[in-house]
């Protein structure tokens, strides 16, 4: 399925074209190599580094957080479409439910590890506070650790 996102600066519908996303007033936005799109507003790095997303990469796959995942996972299980928010490097948005899944983040280094590890998602680089998407068009939204 497609992923369907409105535009972060005037909250028209993208639409793809090649290797990017467009709006009918033209404002573009590159698909990343990995397959993720940075619908940001910022233009400074935020978030997590490569080295804390490297280090809590190693951290869950270690395995601590996985009974967590594992439930979460039955109870998404029949999830039409799925938002996780604040996703980081995606290591609980791969395994959740939903025939439709996007995973936010202000990090880019943890949405590209995500989107390399995970082509079943939708990543994009956004705020959670004001996410490209229309409104209600989530079944079910996600946020493990992340403040609201």
């Amino acid at each position: 399925m497609e992923a369907e996102y409105r535009c972060p600066i005037c909250h028209e519908g993208l639409t793809r074209h090649d290797h990017a996303l467009c709006c009918v007033n033209h404002h573009t936005f590159n698909i990343a190599r990995q397959g993720y799109v940075d619908l940001s507003r910022k233009q400074k790095a935020s978030g997590d580094n490569r080295a804390m997303v490297q280090a809590r990469t190693r951290f869950l796959e270690q395995g601590y957080y996985r009974f967590l995942r594992d439930e979460l996972t039955k109870l998404t299980a029949d999830a039409g479409v799925l938002v996780d928010i604040g996703c980081g490097q995606g290591w609980y948005t791969k395994a959740l439910g939903g025939q439709l899944k996007y995973g936010f983040d202000l990090s880019r280094q943890a949405i590209r590890h995500a989107a390399g590890q995970d082509k079943g998602t939708h990543y994009a680089v956004a705020g959670i506070y004001d996410l490209p998407l229309a409104d209600g068009s989530a079944d079910v939204v996600t946020s493990i650790f992340t403040p609201l």
